[in-house]
């Protein structure tokens, strides 16, 4: 998702991956994300692809915020999936873009940091999003 048309950020749907351990990587075309966005967060483990937060525009160059949903992609039924921060579409106590995400190889755990909130404040919060119980 994301792409810079003409010096401007418009947010996309659109999903490549690429598969570093073929013979001859390619970009390959998966799913559409659910919502369009830009400037988020993307972290993979060896189930899921996942996006959190980001900025959207609905493609048309104006400026609709923060995007609060998260998104999923189920990489053996090659689905993606939506989930909100907290269960809540409104909730925004962590909501991000241009943050930093990692996956914690022992835990599991997805950990997200830095970034600037929905009113151009850089955060100073870390957010942990536990994989195996699916939640913040």
């Amino acid at each position: 998702g994301g792409a810079v048309i003409k010096a401007r950020w418009r947010s996309m749907k659109s999903c490549y991956s690429l598969n570093v351990f073929e013979s001859n990587p390619s970009w390959v075309r998966i799913g559409d994300m659910p919502d369009e966005r830009y400037s988020f967060v993307f972290v993979t483990n060896k189930q899921y692809l996942y996006a959190f937060h980001g900025k959207w525009n609905a493609g048309n160059g104006k400026d609709k915020g923060i995007q609060h949903a998260n998104s999923r992609y189920d990489i053996s039924s090659k689905r993606w999936s939506q989930f909100y921060n907290y269960g809540s579409q409104k909730s925004s106590a962590f909501a991000r873009r241009k943050a930093c995400g990692v996956l914690d190889p022992v835990s599991g755990n997805i950990l997200m940091f830095g970034g600037i909130d929905d009113t151009k404040n850089a955060t100073r919060n870390a957010q942990r999003y536990d994989t195996a119980n699916e939640q913040f």
